[in-house]
């Protein structure tokens, strides 16, 4: 049984062997070297000043309701060896003459107070738990809000934030910190395996913005609504084993670098969107969506994808990857399907070591039309049944200079349709897109299906596959 002293002073409660929770409930100085031992647990409900002096924490510290740690003019130290729990609207002030090699652990409702010119230091961790937390003896609950999350994430001290429970998105979690200069990484999300659901209808739930690097891992997050959108990216994200379904997953927003790392997404309308001049790379993830897996559009320029290590990219309903406005795709080591499979108006696409497949039966179009297949549905794409189809079109791409190279080695390009390659200049009695096409796979390449080319192209255009030139028709 464990007791439990309140009246004698902190020193002879420490030096007691048979006490092993001491409670400091009324304000206290202390002006000399205090060391709490191995299995002792001091729980601080009132202000506690160092004045001088080293407090050594080897047991377990629990920062309680209205419980502070003051060091007055930085003449007195807190070294954590333990654990330090802020609990209960508890708080711990930020500062250099906090070192932790331990854990400071924040349980729901504590604070570290956090300040700009400061931080907790040494190689311990500072861990932030995000969700619903019971009491054991009350058993009252309370809930992180959005805000808390946010000051969590980009607490100058934390190392970690982690979820202990389902949390429920309302409002939207914008994780931004307006006093930085530089792009800066900031501690990781860890879902904990735990799920982040949204309630955000036609918006995102969770916003990267600029200068911010962060890492979302091992867990869900989960759109309850039928047009909610789940993460925008605006500086740096990287997303960790996570599984993600809505309206749209992840949107990379101008200039940002987004890294997918396995996981599986799966969207109504578009899985993975590319803004302009953004980078985004998906390594071993699933991606599956009614309409396009992987995307980018018109009206954004310079958008670099980069799919990879047995990846799987699946459209249901049209084509897997549209890419109308693409700096550079690479699909490296990985499988892409849909109604139609790669589609390209601008930029470079290399297909290596991968397999692309067109599974949708019908009528190939002939000539096709500049609104796309809205005609069919509301999208934007062609969709016209080809593994790889590369158009120049109006509006996409640079109509003076603009080019697109593809480049196939040791692939396999099926449609059944019986289209495996289809190049196509649309003028629909308007200027065309890029001005110039070039395609070429090896011999290690497979297509099950036709290579399709107009027969004859406007002047002014040159499409060239494998070195044959599609003849131009006269001015």
């Amino acid at each position: 049984m464990c007791h439990k002293k309140q009246n004698r002073s902190l020193e002879e409660a420490l030096a007691d062997e048979k006490t092993t929770e001491i409670a400091i409930d009324k304000a206290l100085t202390i002006n000399n070297d205090v060391e709490i031992p191995s299995g002792k647990t001091v729980e601080i409900a009132n202000t506690v000043t160092l004045s001088k002096g080293t407090l050594t924490n080897d047991g377990k510290i629990v920062m309680a309701q209205n419980g502070v740690i003051t060091i007055t003019e930085n003449k007195g130290t807190v070294m954590n060896n333990g654990e330090i729990d802020v609990i209960n609207q508890g708080k711990l002030k930020e500062s250099e003459n906090i070192i932790n090699r331990g854990n400071i652990i924040v349980k729901v409702g504590g604070t570290i107070e956090s300040t700009e010119d400061s931080a907790i230091i040494g190689t311990g961790k500072v861990i932030f738990e995000i969700g619903t937390y019971k009491d054991p003896e009350t058993s009252e609950e309370t809930t992180s809000t959005e805000e808390q999350i946010v000051n969590a994430i980009t607490n100058t001290s934390a190392t970690e934030v982690k979820l202990i429970s389902d949390f429920t998105v309302e409002s939207k979690i914008d994780i931004t910190k307006s006093s930085l200069q530089k792009l800066t990484k900031v501690a990781d999300f860890d879902l904990n395996g735990y799920t982040i659901k949204s309630d955000v209808s036609n918006d995102y739930a969770i916003v990267v913005n600029e200068k911010i690097n962060l890492t979302i891992k091992n867990g869900s997050i989960i759109s309850n609504t039928t047009d909610g959108r789940n993460i925008i990216n605006k500086a740096t994200l990287t997303l960790n084993k996570v599984t993600m379904k809505g309206y749209y997953n992840v949107v990379s927003d101008i200039k940002s670098t987004t890294n997918i790392i396995g996981g599986e997404y799966t969207a109504t309308y578009c899985g993975i969107f590319g803004g302009s001049e953004s980078k985004t790379t998906i390594s071993g993830a699933t991606v599956t969506s009614d309409a396009y897996a992987v995307s980018g559009n018109g009206s954004k320029n310079d958008t670099t994808f980069t799919i990879k290590d047995n990846s799987v990219i699946t459209s249901k309903n049209d084509v897997a990857i549209y890419m109308p406005s693409t700096k550079l795709l690479q699909v490296v080591d990985s499988k892409v399907t849909g109604n139609s499979g790669i589609e390209t108006a601008a930029g470079d696409v290399e297909i290596i070591n991968s397999e692309v497949v067109a599974t949708a039966k019908g009528q190939v179009p002939g000539d096709i039309n500049e609104n796309g297949n809205k005609a069919e549905g509301k999208y934007g794409s062609v969709n016209d049944r080809s593994a790889l189809l590369v158009i120049s079109r109006k509006g996409y791409g640079n109509e003076d200079t603009g080019s697109i190279k593809v480049t196939i080695k040791n692939s396999t390009l099926t449609s059944v349709l019986g289209k495996a390659i289809r190049t196509h200049v649309n003028m629909d009695g308007e200027k065309p897109g890029v001005k110039t096409i070039v395609v070429t796979y090896d011999d290690a390449t497979v297509l099950n299906g036709d290579v399709v080319n107009d027969k004859t192209v406007p002047n002014g255009i040159s499409i060239t596959v494998n070195g044959e030139k599609v003849p131009q028709k006269e001015a």
